[in-house]
């Protein structure tokens, strides 16, 4: 019988209770088979807020870590990172004692922890987070969401082939449509670092490179995967989890009926998708929202999970890296 897959959770450093972060990943255990989780932070909090719930106990452990990585804290702060809940946790990914990553702490803390503890995957320039938007021919993916504030060309043409992989490998969409955003459609739009990489990507032939995407193109369709820097991702991030709300306000404010709503608010929630997968580090690693509560944690477990067992990290590694750059 094969040994079950073990998921690191970090209990720490969200904007709830570390009550809210175990509750979502019990949650997850009971919704499906073959998994573990090994839960890091405060050994006395996690075992008060276990001894509430109903949960198969030989498939859960505690790594202790009492510190904290706050969410305002600097990551240059190197040490009290790796002392940290999130360091202890990486660390434990990297010695083998675990399968994949979880946490909802401190993303930047989360990037630097994963690049110093785990490295990154031979060939990567710079990580990226990835993300899912709805659009109207159902979800496109876009990265870098924040892990990479001022990526290089060479830099934005990996994300091209890390979000290509991950949409054939995650999303079983053949031969993706990928996207570059910029401010016009043309090859010769953009900011020095777009341009050039318009240039790279255009000649790599594995990805099926449609040019340029314009902003008001990313929710009306015609790409699966839009690459960006981290800086524009971020915004463009934090700017569409507003949308619904602003929505719902227009709709109450018309007296039109709130039940046609329900199913356009689930492809805008970041609880369904769970988090972020953080691709090009020599781990599976998953940054959920510091906002998450239990729905979203759990998924964000299970995603965790899918990435373990599609082997992504293999996948990704075995992008020729080298003829690119």
């Amino acid at each position: 019988m094969d040994e079950n897959i073990r998921i690191i959770v970090d209990t720490s450093g969200g904007d709830f209770p570390c009550d809210v972060v175990i509750r979502g990943s019990i949650d997850a255990l009971h919704s499906v088979e073959g998994v573990d989780i090994l839960f890091t932070g405060n050994k006395n909090r996690i075992e008060d807020a276990l001894s509430m719930l109903e949960h198969p106990k030989e498939r859960v452990s505690i790594l202790p870590a009492d510190a904290v990585f706050p969410m305002a804290e600097k990551t240059t702060n190197i040490k009290k990172l790796l002392y940290s809940s999130i360091g202890r946790g990486l660390k434990a990914l990297k010695e083998g004692h675990a399968d994949g990553f979880c946490s909802m702490g401190n993303t930047a803390a989360v990037v630097s922890g994963a690049v110093t503890t785990l490295g990154r995957l031979p060939g990567v320039v710079r990580p990226a987070l990835l993300t899912h938007l709805p659009s109207k021919e159902g979800d496109v993916i876009f990265l870098d969401a924040g892990a990479t504030v001022d990526a290089r060309p060479e830099a934005l043409a990996q994300f091209a082939l890390i979000g290509s992989g991950y949409a054939e490998e995650i999303l079983n969409i053949k031969n993706p449509r990928v996207a570059l955003l910029s401010i016009g459609e043309e090859k010769t739009k953009g900011n020095t670092a777009t341009k050039a990489a318009h240039q790279i990507i255009s000649r790599i032939p594995e990805i099926n490179f449609i040019g340029n995407i314009e902003g008001n193109h990313i929710l009306t369709g015609g790409a699966d995967v839009i690459v960006c820097d981290g800086f524009v991702g971020n915004i463009l991030l934090k700017f569409t989890e507003s949308i619904f709300e602003v929505i719902k306000s227009l709709y109450k404010r018309e007296g039109d009926n709130m039940n046609n709503l329900e199913r356009i608010k689930n492809r805008f929630d970041y609880s369904e998708r769970g988090g972020a997968p953080l691709l090009g580090v020599d781990g599976v690693v998953v940054v959920g929202h510091g906002r998450s509560d239990a729905k979203a944690v759990k998924n964000a477990v299970l995603l965790t999970l899918k990435m373990v067992r599609h082997r992504i990290i293999r996948r990704i590694g075995e992008i020729r890296w080298h003829i690119h750059t």
